[in-house]
């Protein structure tokens, strides 16, 4: 009798040629999901673009409605904006215009001591007409002098001096031309 002892482990062969053919399946089966799973986000993001960009077209249409109907109602004379209208008219013609009272002011600098202003008339030309009165001849050489030489006068003249012996007093009729636009002079 004879007695075999086999101290090998016994191996399977059915068995490890399962596992070797496991990994690829399940390798194949990982690729088939992660792609699956990156198609479905790609569709779903380019879903989600789609929707997005339909919405902003929607309200880049409203916004552009909304600026039309407000330019409509703040351009042109309408019952929303004629006084606005009115407030820009005259900022912008206080700009242009040098403001007479200020000029009536600067003229009235130029007076020498004692020296009265009787009647001042002013045309929006720039022309200014005015009597003076003066106590003495020489005041009224001076103040036509100092208006010669002043920067917002263009042109000065004396029409006529009028002597008033009861005052002593002398009254000079002045023809002046101004600069009346801003940046004449």
């Amino acid at each position: 009798m004879e007695f075999s002892i086999n101290l090998l482990p016994q191996t399977n062969s059915r068995k490890e040629k399962r596992s070797v053919y496991l990994i690829p399946i399940l390798g194949i089966i990982a690729c088939a999901v992660s792609t699956s799973f990156l198609i479905y986000a790609y569709f779903e993001t380019k879903n989600t673009v789609q929707t997005l960009t339909k919405r902003i077209e929607i309200q880049t249409a409203a916004r552009d409605q909304l600026q039309q109907e407000y330019h409509s109602y703040t351009t042109g004379a309408t019952e929303y904006n004629y006084a606005d209208n009115y407030k820009l008219l005259d900022r912008y013609l206080n700009n242009i215009y040098v403001n007479t009272t200020n000029l009536q002011d600067r003229v009235n600098r130029l007076l020498p001591d004692l020296a009265e202003v009787n009647a001042f008339t002013y045309i929006n030309t720039g022309e200014l007409t005015f009597t003076v009165t003066f106590k003495s001849k020489g005041d009224s050489a001076i103040f036509l002098h100092r208006l010669l030489n002043a920067s917002f006068v263009e042109q000065a003249q004396v029409e006529s001096i009028i002597a008033d012996e009861e005052e002593i007093a002398y009254k000079s009729l002045y023809q002046i031309k101004l600069y009346t636009l801003v940046g004449e002079e």
